[in-house]
């Protein structure tokens, strides 16, 4: 028996590793976790309070803490957080089996005193199916639910806790303050790690008034009613303040639902959730449960009577049965704060029901033993598992297990996840916003923006004018219309892009006339106007573009976004000195951000300020990485391989030529198919004489031509002609071709003039390439008058990313 706890515990801890193992390598974030954490910059430094605080809330203070030290450890590794979520899981059964075998051990004190021994056979199954059911797999591979099993895990701990406190001897004070101590700190890290701690209080109740006096431990005396009255004050405070912060955000944003609503709406909430205990084939990340708006709708009041039956029948099983009604009561009382009067956003969300399960879990576990043996088992020590227990309850768990596998392969693949969601649940608005998210994704093998303008069109019938629906509708127009061959249809696309977000900001003109202080819906419209500017330039309609920025700057005078645009078209326009204060004003709300510091360089090399630009560019790849640790991450890619070639080029300038090496060398590991860094790279194992580096340098960069077309066979040629004997007409050969490369692939004089210089006296009048050296000067020539006739400075460094636009 003293082995028993381990080799329970060990085979729990097994259960869970196979059931979740294939989740620790998805790569995928989803749905709040953007929101969370991903683009939340406060959950970014652990060692800063006061930012986690705000990142989401007090009362999710602990949550926060932990997405902040998942990104101090592993940036953004969606992969790596699964492992913290597995094992909060993990640790979370433990303390489930912990708890089940410390109150089958009190109940049966009631009969055997101090010599009851622990249930171990109730304690197992109950833990076991805690560990397998599909029902709480959202907890683990949906990483912002973990909030559910951080909380859990606190949760346990204090009731814990708490029954040592109350079963150690009186005159033990000294480990009895310990437990006491134990169990108020629990208590508050559950408080600050979800609301559902609330429910602590009158758990703790139960146990001390209920469960424990079975023990034939004496109730404490009045003295001891100061616990008691602390922990009601608390939350009877929380509730206060709770119903003050519900006064303040229904004057900021609509409430989804009538407390009266809410109220009728949970009643079918609280059935799903038991019919997905006793059957999970129904299971999705949204939920769609309608809105009950009065008790004779969809049978409502039936199911009220068969609650309320379900409860009264639970307390009939007090006396010989108590865990029954222990179980069904804890379902109710901790599923009360997310399933009662207050009104959250959505009517139904798996997480919710994770502790509270266990409560109907206990139930099954009970009734499974009692069922598998014929009759029922009283909590006595000692009890084994038959042949038909042992086969009953693995049958059960197997089947779990395998639907629980079945639900983790949908998370592997977002278009997977969602378009099963939307087959689930096609009136859940939600669904249809994210599957049109995967359908507007680039990346992605499923990119069809045809079916995402479709998708956000269903999310506008389903919610009534969704801004943020709109706002995704233009960014697809503007995608189709970067595709469009056609100048006619691109612009078509572009006028529909427009069409679409002015439609969303008169709506949130219409819903900031009703909720003034809502900070969403003023975030939404900040990005409308902007990306309305950003669109305004592509159309070459400057002053529209400006005015859109004029509406932000009103609000938000360092709006990052904003001053981004502003500056890029300065950029684009050759205002250097407009473009590089609009850049520093983007750095003063987001110094992290790369493109900022890319363009501003780009802005001081135009101002011949090449110090200036050096230092901006060279914060680049620190941004990058301080903002991904290391996390790939395509967008920045371009803004990457930009700054490190400028930085290139400035030491180029300077015949700084190791220096520049060691730029290209690192961008090569980062971008090993960049041809830009490849050649320029290969420019100076050829100043240096090393023909071999240089010739396998742009022989790579050959390698990402299609050789049919004139690049292809313009690198082709130099890579044979710099393998070719070291002559000077070949070297002279080479440099020829080097600067036809830099001139008709890359735009750039600078280069180009360089390579020519070096055929001077080389190739002399007479010869038979004189003629094509001349032509070849010619146009160097006369693209260096065009970019500087286009306010471009001969120095101006390599191009910059476009500005994004989306949400």
């Amino acid at each position: 028996m003293k082995k028993a706890p381990l080799i329970v515990s060990a085979a729990l801890l097994a259960l869970c590793l196979i059931t979740y193992a294939s989740s620790l390598g998805i790569p995928h974030f989803y749905y709040d976790d953007f929101h969370t954490f991903v683009d939340n910059l406060r959950v970014r430094n652990p060692a800063d309070p006061r930012a986690i605080a705000e990142a989401n809330g007090p009362s999710r203070f602990m949550v926060s803490l932990s997405f902040a030290l998942n990104f101090h450890w592993f940036g953004l590794d969606a992969a790596r957080y699964r492992i913290f979520n597995l094992a909060f899981h993990a640790i979370a059964t433990l303390l489930a089996y912990a708890f089940c075998r410390s109150l089958s051990r009190v109940l049966a004190m009631e009969k055997e005193g101090d010599k009851a021994q622990p249930d171990e056979l109730f304690a197992a199954l109950t833990a076991a199916i805690f560990a397998v059911h599909p029902l709480l797999n959202i907890v683990v591979v949906y990483l912002t639910s973990r909030s559910s099993s951080l909380m859990t895990i606190f949760y346990l701990s204090c009731l814990l806790c708490f029954m040592r406190f109350r079963l150690t001897d009186g005159r033990r004070g000294v480990e009895r303050v310990f437990w006491l101590l134990a169990a108020g700190l629990f208590f508050g890290l559950s408080g600050l790690t979800k609301e559902d701690a609330a429910t602590l209080p009158i758990t703790l109740l139960l146990i001390d008034k209920a469960i424990l006096p079975a023990a034939k431990r004496p109730a404490p005396n009045w003295r001891g009613l100061w616990m008691h009255g602390l922990t009601f004050g608390s939350v009877a405070g929380a509730a206060v303040f709770r119903a003050y912060r519900l006064t303040l955000e229904e004057e900021a944003s609509p409430l989804p639902r009538t407390i009266p609503e809410n109220i009728l709406t949970q009643i079918n909430a609280v059935l799903k959730y038991l019919a997905l205990m006793a059957a999970p084939v129904d299971l999705n990340i949204v939920h769609h449960l309608p809105t009950v708006r009065g008790i004779l709708e969809s049978m409502t009041i039936l199911k009220l009577i068969f609650l309320i039956v379900l409860v009264v029948g639970a307390l009939m099983f007090w006396l010989d049965h108590k865990i029954i009604t222990i179980g069904v009561l804890w379902f109710f009382i901790i599923l009360a704060p997310s399933s009662s009067f207050y009104p959250l956003q959505e009517n139904l969300a798996e997480q919710r029901a994770y502790l509270p399960a266990l409560g109907i879990f206990m139930v099954a576990a009970y009734a499974l033993a009692a069922l598998a043996r014929f009759k029922p088992i009283p909590l006595t020590t000692g009890v084994r598992a038959d042949a038909k227990t042992v086969v009953c309850a693995s049958i059960i768990l197997l089947v779990l297990m395998f639907m629980n596998f079945e639900r983790t392969r949908q998370y592997t693949d977002p278009y997977l996840l969602w378009s099963d969601s939307v087959a689930k649940a096609p009136n859940a608005w939600g669904n249809h916003y994210w599957l049109g998210d995967i359908y507007r994704d680039a990346s992605s093998p499923h990119y069809d923006c045809e079916k995402a303008i479709a998708e956000y069109e269903q999310v506008v019938l389903l919610r009534g004018d969704y801004a943020d629906a709109w706002i995704n509708i233009g960014l697809c127009h503007v995608q189709l219309s970067s595709a469009a061959k056609d100048d006619s249809v691109r612009k078509d696309r572009m006028i529909r892009a427009r069409d679409a977000w002015e439609r969303g900001v008169k709506v949130l003109e219409a819903e900031l006339r009703i909720y003034p202080n809502n900070p969403d819906l003023k975030e939404s419209q900040r990005k409308l106007w902007n990306n309305l500017a950003h669109l305004s330039f592509q159309l070459e309609d400057d002053d529209a573009g400006f005015r859109y920025l004029d509406n932000t700057f009103v609000v938000d005078p360092l709006n990052p976004m904003a001053h981004r645009i502003a500056g890029t078209r300065m950029l684009e326009k050759g205002d250097a000195e407009g473009c590089v204060f609009h850049f520093d004003q983007a750095l003063k709300n987001f110094p992290q951000e790369p493109e900022a510091h890319l363009k501003r360089g780009n802005c001081l090399a135009m101002l011949n300020r090449m110090d200036d630009a050096f230092e901006a560019w060279r914060q680049v790849p620190i941004s990058i990485d301080e903002y991904l640790r290391g996390a790939p991450n395509a967008d920045f890619t371009a803004i990457y391989v930009n700054a490190m070639l400028n930085m290139a080029s400035y030491h180029g300038l300077k015949n700084e030529h190791d220096k520049a090496a060691s730029y290209l060398i690192e961008l090569i590991k980062r971008a090993p198919e960049n041809c830009d860094a490849l050649t320029l790279l290969g420019e100076i194992y050829l100043d240096r004489g090393r023909r071999d580096l240089f010739a396998g340098m742009y022989e790579r960069c050959a390698r990402n031509f299609q050789l049919t077309s004139k690049m292809g066979r313009l690198l082709d040629g130099i890579v044979r002609l710099a393998k070719a004997p070291a002559q000077a007409a070949n070297d002279c050969d080479v440099h020829f071709r080097l600067a036809e490369y830099h001139l008709l692939g890359r735009s750039d004089p600078l280069r180009a003039q360089s390579h020519a210089r070096a055929c001077e006296g080389v190739i002399k009048e007479g010869d038979p390439a004189w003629a094509a050296y001349n032509n070849l000067r010619a146009s160097i020539h006369e693209l260096r008058n065009r970019l500087q006739g286009a306010g471009a400075a001969p120095a101006t460094p390599a191009g910059t990313a476009t500005p994004p636009t989306g949400p």
